[in-house]
């Protein structure tokens, strides 16, 4: 993609206020044919408190159990790939280990929750995304920007919500059989149900492939994955989810989840080619209304994950982590439309495994505080400030100030500047012969600029920002007798972002495009590109019904090339994919869908010698009463 599609796609939209007319927010939504968004969405990861019609201060990406089976990804990844200002890699095919970009920063500096309890393995400081079935998520909640002091570590980039199955009234069962390209074969079935009293919901999901060969490394040329293993590379993925809900009384309810997910996964390497799998999180809340002007909330949860290698059928050692976490909040309703929220947070990461770490677990215990105000029909003001008292680290206070602004005619201003951190990984601090204990955390300076624009039958949003990280962790060589991790590198992210949604006629079109400068700050590669993200991607999503029982629709992504290796010597080519797709309505119960992904079968790499999957197809059938 060269820089003449990215000023095209941002004149389109500039243009767009003059061609068509809808009404909205900035977040996706689906294309259904009597809108384009839905205003009684909530948005509850970018302020810990329930948003209805509020205008919202943060950058943000909604999709929608209904936005899954319109774009029917493959998987997570696909889904969460090039939307905006985000980017994926995968070494491979389905299940295959993906790293995500967020406004270019790091792979380990998005923070993950499930059903609000912190996800991610403690040693290697990440979410195993490629593990998370789409069968068992009902929406999806991205918030762009460093929000540490909302939630903590990891949230330099930005923090990703998946929110499970939930229960309804009534009974609804439903079911999804599929089958696709490399053998794939898929099959899930649910039931939902409840009254205004309790509610429940319980899913179950399988799904293998035999997949392609993932790697096209060489054992003698010590390239790639540092072996010759021209084989399939197989993934098996089982999951069941469940939750429950009660209200004790009108102004008492408490909720309970559950996710739990194993498998196995088939790779190309010399130390170890095969991995069984597994992650699970479970959490328990409750919330108590307790006046008109007090809302109370509790919430406890723990996640688990585990990976337990071999090679060519022996064993290779075993990982695992657990996260116990849990906090109380207090919503307060001052008078005057101020509002107040104060909380308190506790984590405990512990390692498992078979790996001697000198240290094996760790506390972390957190205050924070957020004050809101409308202080006009036009003026929102949002302070957040948080302090967390780590067992490795110490302390940490954050803070982020957020400010909006409604202008004539649908258009609504926005500023914001925050501050954020990352604490090291069990990997990096402790792990044998390598982890160096005195890391200090990295830390992030961001500001940012929102121009949002909404009428009936269109909205888009323009944000710019700034992101300065220091005491970025990198290997440091000068550490005898092997070099070890260090606090030795910096990076500026800046970047422009945009998103759109707009009906034409008949034909909904969602897009974005994102323009990103993730650069090396200082040292021997002063101003060289971060390894593996792109500066310009950008996406258009064109949904359109034939008549009421056929939809139709087309996705046309492009990104911009990109390095593979912080010297910039290793060059991986931009490409261009297009995706198709078709729902067939037999019955108002019934649909058969299918969709061809990477319709002109290009050739590409997200990551050097480890190929993106070839032209796939998929078919599926549904049933949801």
């Amino acid at each position: 993609m060269t820089p003449r599609i990215t000023l095209l796609a941002l004149a389109l939209l500039a243009a767009l206020p003059l061609t068509a007319h809808a009404h909205g927010g900035d977040q996706m939504a689906a294309a259904d044919d009597t809108t384009v968004l839905n205003l009684d969405r909530v948005l509850v990861t970018g302020t810990r408190a329930l948003e209805g019609q509020n205008p919202r201060l943060v950058a943000n990406t909604i999709i929608t159990r209904e936005d899954i089976e319109r774009l029917q990804p493959s998987s997570l990844g696909d889904l969460l790939q090039s939307q905006t200002g985000m980017q994926t890699t995968r070494l491979g095919g389905i299940g295959k280990e993906s790293s995500l970009f967020l406004r270019g920063s790091e792979s380990d500096h998005v923070l993950f929750l499930i059903d609000g309890v912190r996800v991610g393995s403690a040693t290697a400081g990440k979410e195993a995304f490629q593990d998370l079935p789409l069968d068992q998520i009902d929406r999806i909640e991205i918030v762009r920007g460093p929000y540490s002091s909302l939630y903590g570590s990891d949230a330099i980039g930005g923090v990703v919500q998946i929110f499970t199955r939930k229960g309804e009234n009534g009974v609804r069962p439903s079911l999804t059989v599929k089958a696709g390209s490399n053998n794939l074969v898929g099959l899930s079935a649910g039931i939902r149900g409840g009254n205004d009293k309790g509610q429940y919901a319980l899913t179950a999901a399988h799904e293998e492939t035999t997949g392609y060969n993932t790697c096209r490394g060489s054992g003698t040329l010590f390239q790639g994955c540092f072996t010759d293993e021209p084989d399939r590379d197989g993934y098996e993925n089982r999951s069941i989810s469940g939750s429950a809900s009660y209200a004790w009384t009108p102004s008492l309810r408490s909720q309970v989840t559950a996710l739990h997910i194993e498998g196995s996964n088939d790779y190309d390497g010399s130390f170890a080619n095969h991995s069984e799998i597994k992650q699970q999180v479970a959490g328990f809340s409750t919330e108590w209304q307790a006046t008109r002007a007090l809302r109370l909330r509790a919430n406890v949860g723990e996640s688990f994950d585990e990976s337990v290698d071999s090679v060519n059928g022996s064993y290779v050692g075993t990982v695992s982590s657990r996260r116990l976490s849990g906090g109380l909040q207090a919503d307060v309703a001052l008078g005057g439309s101020n509002d107040l929220v104060l909380g308190w947070d506790g984590l405990r990461d512990r390692i498992g495994g078979d790996t001697g770490y000198a240290v094996q677990q760790r506390y972390n215990r957190a205050v924070y505080a957020q004050w809101a105000s409308r202080f006009s029909d036009a003026h929102v003001l949002q302070l957040n400030v948080r302090r967390d008292d780590n067992s490795q680290f110490g302390g940490k206070t954050t803070g982020s100030v957020l400010y909006g602004v409604r202008l004539a005619s649908g258009y609504r201003l926005t500023f914001s500047g925050g501050t954020a951190f990352k604490a090291p990984s069990f990997n990096e601090l402790y792990y044998p012969y390598y982890g160096n204990p005195l890391l200090r955390p990295e830390t992030a300076r961001n500001l940012e600029i929102g121009l949002n624009y909404s009428i009936p039958m269109l909205s888009w949003s323009v944000h710019a920002f700034r992101n300065r990280v220091s005491d970025l962790i990198a290997h440091d060589a000068s550490i005898l007798p092997f070099g070890a991790p260090n606090n030795i590198d910096k990076a500026v992210l800046s970047g422009l972002e945009a998103q759109f949604r707009v009906r034409v006629a008949s034909v909904a079109i969602n897009g974005n495009v994102t323009a990103l400068s993730p650069r090396q700050e200082g040292g021997t590669f002063d101003g060289n590109l971060l390894p593996r993200r792109a500066q310009r991607t950008a996406r258009l999503d064109f949904d359109w019904p034939l008549h009421d029982s056929l939809r139709l629709g087309l996705t046309q992504m492009g990104s911009s090339h990109r390095f593979d290796d912080l010297a910039n010597t290793v060059r991986l080519a931009g490409y261009g994919r297009t995706d198709i797709r078709a729902t067939l309505a037999v019955t108002p119960s019934w649909q058969l869908t299918g969709s061809v992904e990477n319709v002109f079968d290009r050739a590409y790499e997200t990551a050097a010698w480890y190929p993106q999957p070839g032209r796939t197809w998929l078919l599926s059938l549904r049933y949801a009463k």
